[in-house]
């Protein structure tokens, strides 16, 4: 019985004077060499008193999934079926000699000169399609 509330004691467990052993258990309580209580806020203070920005896990779903609906759009409308092949592949993580031998080019060289026309195709997409929200 002793060792079960040695394992689980609490703060109310010590005098309210100062101990080496008080002081080691606020330590490991939290978590921190004082031994004193810190906030959430006083956790996201920078030196100036800057509060940081914590991100938004949604944030990034948000747009990978906005990215890859534009991707698409994109695919459909302006490529070739080779190219969207090529383009598909790539954005699964294939190398370009994967690529290459998948779709049918002889080299990797080919795949990177055909992935660096659709980069530029997506360019002129993207300018066209954001040109179109300026002008309103």
């Amino acid at each position: 019985m002793i060792d079960a509330i040695w394992e689980n004691r609490t703060v109310e467990d010590y005098e309210t004077t100062s101990s080496t052993v008080k002081t080691d258990f606020m330590r490991k309580w939290h978590h921190n060499r004082s031994g004193k209580p810190i906030s959430l806020d006083e956790m996201m203070e920078n030196e100036d008193g800057d509060i940081f920005d914590v991100a938004d896990p949604r944030s990034d779903f948000e747009n990978s999934v906005i990215s890859e609906m534009q991707i698409a759009t994109f695919a459909e409308s302006t490529i070739t079926e080779k190219d969207r092949e090529i383009l598909k592949l790539r954005m699964e993580g294939y190398t370009e000699q994967e690529i290459a031998d998948k779709v049918g080019y002889k080299t990797a060289s080919a795949i990177h000169k055909r992935i660096a026309k659709i980069a530029d195709a997506y360019e002129d997409y993207v300018t066209a399609e954001y040109q179109k929200y300026l002008d309103k």
